[in-house]
């Protein structure tokens, strides 16, 4: 079958009478066939055509998605990192501040550390 000369190439056939009458008949079974087959094929590229335009829109949908996941993660990530930040500011200077509240006095936090690790040492070394 060729579609697009519109040609159905016939290999074989069984010999058998057809009266004169009978042309019309078949003439007119074939066209519907052709007719038939047209409708299939148009309806076949239509569900493609659809299928396509999904395809295209699930493609940008995702990517509009993914654009959105690495926003989120940059900010969240730039929001950890500040508040990390912070947190090592406030870790690594500690105040101490007299009852009345007037003097305040910053403490690196490695002498924190030290001294409390001796004092524990200490502490370990007299119990036992």
């Amino acid at each position: 079958m060729d579609q697009r000369n519109n040609r159905l190439e016939i290999d074989q056939t069984i010999a058998r009478d057809v009266r004169e009458e009978d042309f019309q008949t078949i003439t007119n079974v074939l066209n519907e066939w052709c007719r038939t087959c047209e409708n299939i094929l148009s309806n076949i590229e239509h569900q493609i055509q659809t299928a396509n335009n999904y395809k295209e829109e699930s493609t940008r949908s995702k990517q509009a998605l993914e654009t959105k996941i690495q926003s989120y993660r940059k900010n969240t990530k730039q929001s950890n990192n500040d508040t990390d930040d912070a947190i090592m500011t406030d870790a690594n200077n500690v105040f101490i501040q007299d009852v009345g509240g007037q003097k305040t006095k910053r403490i690196p936090c490695r002498s924190i550390k030290s001294s409390y690790k001796s004092s524990t040492n200490k502490s370990w070394r007299r119990e036992n």
